[in-house]
């Protein structure tokens, strides 16, 4: 009898279905984060804006290729003054072009901050992130 208990249940993990856990989350382009100014994320590749309801977290990069939108990332070589910016969670965006700036280090060490900028308070830009959106 305990080996028929145990097989049954040994037969309903192994039968159980593997699922995910799945996270719904709703991003309003029409709806302003908090803007944590560039001075915070100077020199950083990372940046982040808390909205309402969650915080999104993204990258940077500095490139001298220029282009609204990226699909495939070459490999960046830390050259370049044009800022792109790419949401990494809760969800995954393509890359999307920010501004340009003077020069390579000015790039290098305000890029993060401007995409922060750019997220908090420029609804088009983020409605321009969140259609190129993945898992």
């Amino acid at each position: 009898m305990k080996k028929l208990l145990t097989l049954t249940a040994v037969g309903a993990i192994l039968a159980a279905p593997a699922s995910a856990v799945q996270k719904c989350v709703a991003l309003d382009a029409g709806v302003n984060g908090e803007d944590l100014g560039g001075m915070l994320l100077e020199g950083k590749m990372d940046w982040y804006v808390n909205f309402p309801n969650i915080a999104v977290r993204g990258v940077s990069v500095c490139l001298s290729s220029s282009s609204e939108t990226i699909e495939n990332m070459p490999m960046p070589d830390g050259s370049g003054y044009n800022c792109y910016c790419k949401m990494v969670s809760p969800a995954v965006s393509l890359w999307h072009y920010a501004t340009s700036f003077a020069d390579e280090w000015d790039c290098q060490y305000f890029c993060a901050g401007m995409c922060n900028t750019q997220v908090a308070a420029d609804s088009s830009f983020r409605a321009q992130m969140y259609s190129s959106l993945s898992d």
